[in-house]
């Protein structure tokens, strides 16, 4: 499996396509980084029992989020991305540590269900922001157990506004 590279940029926070100056094209990823990136930091479509961040109802009319072509696909738990995004006014709390690690556990699942990992383990915690004022990051660590005992890890932090220290 070859996709266009995408990397993650730690001080924008976000995921960024790869361009190889050099050479004047895209950068291939021929490994599950950038499957990873999609999985966790595309949004899924809320559940209708989640409750959305309150900045996205207007009118009556909540955001759901999710990808349209979901709506389309042949098998209902086929969807891409995660409710992560759920998380991204929510304060830094152990319940929402464990969401979250349930979150990017549900986004990868697809990987064990193709056969391509065995496992995955998703661990989420609340770090102090080097800015300080309050501000946390979530480091989201994931990891990917492959056939024959290989193990990839990603490391992710994003940025968690929030008032309340995480116990």
């Amino acid at each position: 499996m070859t996709d266009v590279a995408i990397t993650w940029d730690k001080d924008a926070m976000e995921g960024v396509i790869s361009f190889d100056k050099s050479i004047n094209d895209l950068v291939a990823d021929k490994g599950l980084s950038t499957a990873v990136l999609i999985s966790l930091f595309t949004d899924a479509r809320a559940k209708d029992d989640d409750i959305l961040p309150d900045v996205l109802t207007t009118d009556n009319f909540p955001d759901r989020r999710g990808w349209w072509a979901d709506e389309t696909s042949e098998r209902q738990s086929d969807s891409v991305g995660s409710r992560l995004w759920l998380l991204s006014r929510a304060k830094s709390t152990i319940e929402n540590l464990r969401s979250a690690e349930k979150y990017a556990k549900e986004a990868l699942q697809w990987m064990v269900d193709e056969g391509i990992a065995v496992k995955i383990n998703c661990m989420a915690e609340a770090l102090d922001s080097p800015g300080g004022g309050g501000m946390k990051i979530l480091l989201l660590t994931v990891q990917i157990h492959k056939a024959f005992g290989e193990q990839i890890v990603y490391k992710y932090e994003l940025l968690w506004e929030e008032t309340i220290r995480c116990l």
